[in-house]
């Protein structure tokens, strides 16, 4: 599955920057308090102006594992991206834009800036966050994100609808909380070195400390409906320095400590 997968790709991998340490805290000016309630939205700015708005998601669980051996594993409240990082976003605070795909045939030209980025590494994206104060999601934060948004967004970009290409984001069907294409589009990076999921509880897991290559979730523009699916049995990794044009990025953000509206209760399963 995972070599099928990683045939859909279009572009080749390339070259590297310096590895820096998944869920370090960023030197950039991103900073908010925790949510009061899930689902509550807030708009931080990037360096260089453009706007990110990200979601509250509650503390909950992050449920892994085959069917007869589930494991719950507990994920404390953080702030996570509503969509995917957009080409006009990473142009903002990276000053290019490395992206296969431009939107040459998008008939509104500020649309094209919409496009989620692609053809990033995991090295790239983690310069990204140095330089916002922002950070890639753990897996089971990802997963925590999933298991509430799993049952309301009925369809994303896939082969099947989307063309052979990425598309702006914010425009396919929303999950709870108005969250964008988690199972299409482009596939995203997350923090973890790629290993085998625990089969016991343990909070805010963040995989392994050392791996060979990068834990990347959800589903994307040139996997048909039900890759996503398969995903959820069948989980996928990349060597950190790959560029492909079916892979970008979510940001997260942890909650400033002492700060207002600390949400301490659970939600979700």
């Amino acid at each position: 599955m995972k070599r099928g997968w990683k045939r859909l790709v279009a572009v080749s991998a390339a070259l590297l920057a310096a590895v820096l340490v998944p869920g370090a805290k960023g030197e950039g000016p991103c900073v908010l308090p925790p949510g009061k309630d899930g689902g509550e939205k807030r708009t931080v700015v990037l360096p260089g102006g453009a706007e990110l708005t990200m979601v509250w998601i509650g503390a909950g669980k992050a449920v892994v594992g085959e069917e007869k051996a589930r494991v719950r594993m507990p994920v404390d409240g953080f702030w996570v991206g509503v969509c995917e990082v957009t080409q006009k976003q990473w142009q903002s605070v990276m000053g290019d834009n490395p992206s296969y795909f431009r939107g040459e045939e998008l008939a509104v030209a500020s649309r094209r800036g919409e496009l989620p980025v692609e053809c990033v590494s995991w090295e790239d994206c983690m310069e990204f966050c140095r330089q916002t104060g922002l950070r890639l999601p753990t897996e089971m934060e990802w997963l925590r994100v999933r298991n509430d948004t799993w049952r309301l967004s009925t369809w994303s970009w896939t082969s099947d609808n989307s063309g052979g290409r990425t598309h702006p984001v914010g425009r396919s069907e929303p999950g709870w909380g108005g969250i964008f294409d988690m199972d299409g589009n482009v596939g995203e990076w997350c923090a973890d070195w790629f290993a085998p999921l625990p089969t016991a509880r343990a909070k805010n897991y963040a995989g392994p400390a050392t791996g060979t290559e990068r834990v990347v979730c959800g589903g994307n523009w040139c996997g048909d409906q039900w890759f996503g699916i398969r995903l959820r049995k069948d989980r996928l990794s990349l060597p950190p320095d790959c560029r492909y044009n079916n892979v970008g990025f979510r940001v997260c953000l942890s909650p400033s400590p002492g700060g207002e509206g600390a949400d301490g209760a659970e939600q979700g399963r």
